[in-house]
């Protein structure tokens, strides 16, 4: 390739790297997300800015356009570099993380680059020949910094692939694979394969080695991979715009029930309390002037009554105006029942709680109170008759169902008594499950038996992405 080529190859390939970051931040403003990556994204869109204007001062120092300022323009290029390859390093250990000490994932990163800066700029005070120091050091930001940054980032995208998986949205999370397999194969070419240098593994893995085998040099490659992993990220922040437009429609429905439950309640309150309070003083009024004893006993009675509606009326509104539970809830009350059937029974039970970070619904207090009953009811019947000792309680869900499970290691139950209006536990959780509009699933298996409740979210919209 002449010099025009590499020219117009680092253009694009700065171009893709900016266009990244540029698109990266704009999504940093969503102060609200499930959505680890969008958390940390604001890391990944400086990486790319930065990333994309190393390339273009690379550019720059090929046209030999500014001869007289080659010495400062090679230490940007190799300074900006090396800091791009933190912030990247940076998004990657930050989304691996999750939400666990996310903090101190930038610590390594920054000390890092601070070391590797120190021995450049005493390079630069100390030695002569600043081509070779910069070269040197360019190649070990690439290794201790590019190539690690690479590596930890894919294999949190593939983290987040599986999180998609859970909600069943099998396009994203093919997504994030591929843009995973893109950054471990740009990991190699710009981290691993540089210039040859009279070190390991410089001195063998190396850019003209590259060139020789497949015939074309590494720039190439290192572009196609950045103008692929950018069409996937451009393509993957079609999660967040769907998020947001879930989030939109959801809190707008919530909004019109809310005002609805509010307007019920003010007319309730304005309407029929009020009756009841003026009935209420009209019996007042009635017991001053009545002398009759039984009469007044009466009076007092209806009076009692009259105050314990009220009262009911008051609790009913109350749940009615907030009826909302999150499902971190229910987890708390399964551990907490789980706890006291291991107390008064010599069950081993598990728990296993697998919800995705991303949850759009919601529980109503009804039907977490059921769930809750149902769960309850299976470990009865486990102590009662399973004969088993061991008990596994999974809780899991994607963007429609929540899915409770409860699985023993015992002798089973004959298929006819499911059926039996003798089977009163098994009667209670098949209501209980209509109730909340789910279904329920009751099987032999070959270690025990299996109890499969499925419910829906509260306030689910219709249509998934898929």
């Amino acid at each position: 390739m002449g010099k025009y080529e590499y020219v117009i190859l680092f253009f694009i390939y700065g171009l893709a790297f900016f266009s990244m970051g540029i698109s990266a931040l704009q999504q940093k403003g969503v102060k609200i997300s499930n959505f680890q990556l969008l958390k940390s994204i604001k890391y990944l869109g400086i990486f790319g800015v930065i990333h994309g204007i190393t390339e273009w001062v690379i550019m720059l120092r090929i046209t030999s356009v500014y001869v007289e300022w080659d010495f400062a323009l090679f230490l940007v290029q190799i300074f900006l570099n090396a800091f791009s390859f933190m912030f990247l390093l940076i998004f990657g250990l930050r989304l691996l993380q999750g939400t666990h000490d996310r903090k101190r994932s930038s610590y390594i990163p920054v000390c890092l680059f601070l070391l590797w800066a120190t021995a450049v700029i005493y390079s630069v005070v100390f030695h002569d020949n600043y081509e070779f120091w910069f070269s040197f050091y360019s190649a070990l930001s690439r290794y201790f910094l590019g190539f690690p940054a690479t590596v930890i980032t894919a294999c949190a995208l593939l983290k987040e692939s599986k999180t998609m998986s859970l909600l069943k949205l099998n396009k994203i999370a093919l997504n994030y694979k591929a843009m995973a397999f893109f950054f471990i194969i740009y990991g190699i070419l710009a981290g691993v394969l540089v210039g040859e240098k009279n070190f390991f593994p410089a001195n063998i893995i190396n850019k003209e080695l590259f060139q020789y085998i497949f015939g074309f040099p590494v720039e190439l490659g290192r572009g196609i991979a950045a103008v692929v992993i950018t069409v996937l990220f451009i393509q993957a922040i079609d999660i967040f715009r769907w998020e947001a437009n879930e989030k939109i429609t959801q809190l707008t429905k919530m909004q019109l029930i809310s005002n609805e439950r509010k307007k019920l309640a003010r007319e309730i309150h304005d309407g029929i309390i009020q009756n009841l309070f003026a009935t209420g003083l009209q019996v007042e009024n009635l017991l001053g002037k009545e002398k009759d004893s039984q009469h007044r006993n009466n009076l007092k009675e209806i009076k009692s009554n009259l105050n314990d509606v009220i009262s009911q009326i008051r609790d009913f509104m109350s749940k009615m105006v907030t009826k909302r539970i999150e499902i971190e809830d229910l987890k708390a009350s399964l551990l907490e029942l789980i706890q006291q059937f291991e107390k008064i029974s010599d069950l081993d039970i598990t728990f296993e709680y697998n919800i995705p970070p991303v949850v759009l619904g919601y529980l109503s207090p009804d039907k977490s109170t059921n769930v809750y009953y149902i769960v309850q009811e299976a470990l009865y019947n486990v102590c009662k008759h399973a004969d088993a000792t061991k008990v596994k309680v999974k809780l899991t869900s994607d963007l429609n169902v929540v899915v409770v499970s409860v699985e023993d290691n015992g002798k089973g139950f004959k298929e006819d008594m499911v059926y039996s209006e003798k089977s009163y536990g098994i009667i209670s959780m098949k209501e209980r499950a209509e109730l909340i509009q789910g279904s329920i699933a009751i099987e032999n298996t070959s270690k025990g038996v299996k109890i499969l409740l499925i419910a829906p979210w509260e306030e689910e919209t219709s249509e998934k992405k898929d």
